[in-house]
């Protein structure tokens, strides 16, 4: 249903933007963020959106540079994307990326965004954290060993909805998770390999809403049932 989030995502920019006025977004990672740039029409107002999380990679199977910009290219606002990796090789290597002034002028500016984008990934093979290989398969293991599953921007999430902190979360940078409960956060995903990740994170509490399919939503309903 990749398509179709994106166009449902793209409607929900929207939206905001005509709706309530909105003009800066915070946006997350994965494919789901390339399809709404394919859907989203161009708009003659000035709206910036701000990358929630790191992103680089040596591995372009997971494009979110190029999706965040893409996005930005459809309005005449400006894109601030931090270009630094979701992960570090250290705790103390992520502590000093920190402190340059234009990386936590973006981690605050998207920390304090009222308007979240985020998708829901996982540790199963086809998910882009694993194809992308920005985690180690040391990193996946560990976090698997814990129980992690569902994933947003980096913090993990156990089968109940308990965010996950261990060695290898700490070397994660991105906004701060108290944001996503302080503003309107709102997820995107689905597809029927998603639905244990996607439990997983609304569980947390953290999110105000979530964009899905028919498919899925059936599927999470009937599951709590």
């Amino acid at each position: 249903p990749l398509q179709m989030l994106g166009a449902a995502g793209a409607r929900f920019i929207m939206n905001q933007i005509n709706e309530n006025n909105v003009t800066e977004f915070g946006i997350g990672t994965g494919s789901t963020m390339n399809a709404i740039a394919k859907w989203l029409p161009k708009i003659n107002k000035k709206i910036d959106f701000i990358t929630l999380n790191g992103s680089l990679t040596s591995n372009n199977s997971i494009q979110t540079e190029t999706s965040i910009n893409q996005i930005a290219d459809k309005t005449d606002g400006e894109c601030f994307n931090s270009g630094i990796p979701l992960i570090f090789e250290s705790i103390e290597q992520k502590q000093l990326i920190e402190k340059i002034n234009f990386i936590k002028t973006i981690i605050n500016r998207a920390s304090n965004t009222k308007i979240k984008l985020l998708s829901v990934g996982g540790l199963f093979e086809s998910s882009q954290i694993v194809k992308s290989k920005i985690f180690s398969e040391e990193s996946i293991k560990k976090l698997q060993e814990v129980g992690a599953v569902g994933e947003v921007a980096g913090n993990f999430f156990d089968k109940e909805g308990n965010i996950i902190l261990n060695k290898e979360t700490q070397k994660v940078i991105g906004a701060k998770i108290d944001s996503f409960k302080n503003s309107t956060t709102v997820l995107i995903a689905g597809g029927k390999n998603k639905i244990s990740q996607i439990q997983s994170v609304l569980k947390s509490g953290l999110f105000t809403g979530l964009i899905t399919d028919e498919e899925t939503s059936k599927k999470l309903i009937n599951s709590k049932n």
